[in-house]
This record gives structure tokens, sequence and C-alpha cells, in this order.
């Protein structure tokens, strides 16, 4: 409890001691839930316990959550509020909506990373977005991207965009009806 009481720093590393442990993942959502009854006015918390609600399949608890995060809101969360959001707007089925928003914060920020791994994720595992498309935000991203598990990830869905065009490639155009 003093620990969430020292501020936003000390905040963020009893979270960080906890919350890169798999097994202690309820204690995470616990010390954010509680540093955010503390600390009401503290948009990170506010933004982290919206992603727990994404987690937990809360889809239109968290959306409010993000839209009722408390002002002013840093500037610094902007990508990653607008990332969210789009996220949950996927999960609960309103893709086009949810891929508008994930388009322009990519346009705005083309090596956001955690814009990429949403994008990533709709493409590959929801095959919401096509592969042509999908390669130009991640050839753009690729420009800014440090080296890190961002860019491998980039690299390597990079990869199987290029391995996907190779086969269709291979395989030819369909034959035609009726042979």
């Amino acid at each position: 409890d003093r620990s969430l009481d020292r501020g936003a720093g000390a905040r963020q590393a009893l979270a960080d001691e906890v919350g890169f442990r798999p097994e202690r993942q309820a204690a995470a959502r616990s010390l954010r839930r509680r540093g955010a009854e503390r600390h009401p006015g503290d948009a990170d918390l506010a933004l982290s316990l919206a992603v727990d609600l994404m987690v937990a399949g809360q889809y239109a608890e968290a959306e409010a959550a993000v839209e009722g995060l408390p002002a002013p809101v840093p500037a610094r969360l902007a990508p990653e509020i607008f990332a969210v959001h789009a996220r949950v707007v996927l999960l609960q089925g309103r893709t086009e909506e949810g891929l508008e928003v994930l388009r322009d914060l990519l346009r705005r920020s083309p090596a956001d990373g955690f814009a990429l791994d949403i994008l990533m994720e709709a493409w590959l595992e929801r095959g919401e977005l096509e592969d042509a498309e999908v390669a130009g935000h991640l050839r753009r991203a690729l420009r800014e991207l440090p080296f890190g598990r961002t860019r491998q990830n980039v690299e390597l869905a990079l990869r199987e965009i290029e391995a996907r065009a190779e086969q269709a490639d291979v395989e030819g155009p369909p034959a035609p009806a009726g042979r």
C-alpha cells in the first residue's frame, strides 16, 4: 500500500515485479485495481484497467473505460489509447470501425509496437486484412523500428507475406470452371 502511494514510478516498479511472472497475473491485476482506487485521476492506471477488462473479455466495459479515461490524458498515452480502442472494437466484431482506428493510428505512428501487434493479430489470426495492406504498414514500420521483439515480429510477418505470394505464384490462377 505504501508503494501504491509513492507515485507512478513506485507503482510501475511494483506492477512490473509481479507482472512479469505469469503465476502472479492476478496479483498484478489486483495492484492495478487498488492503485486506480487510490489514484482515480491516474490515466496510466485507468488505461491498464481497461486492458484488464479487454483481456477478461468484457469488451463493452473496456471500451467504456477507454472512453472515460480521467482528464487530462498525457499525450504520450495517445497511441496506446487508440490501439486499445481499436482492439476492443475489433474484438466486438465491429471490424471496419476497428480497422479504421488502427489504420489512422499507423498513419500517424507507423512504428507503434502495440498497434503493429494488433495489426498482425487482425491479419494472421482473424484474417481481417489483406496481405498487401499489411505489408505496406509493416514496411513503413521497419524504417523506424529499432532492433527488438517488435522488429523481429514485423520481419517474420513480412517473410510470411512473401511466402504466401510465392505460393500463389506457384499455384497459378484457378482453373476455368467446367474442366
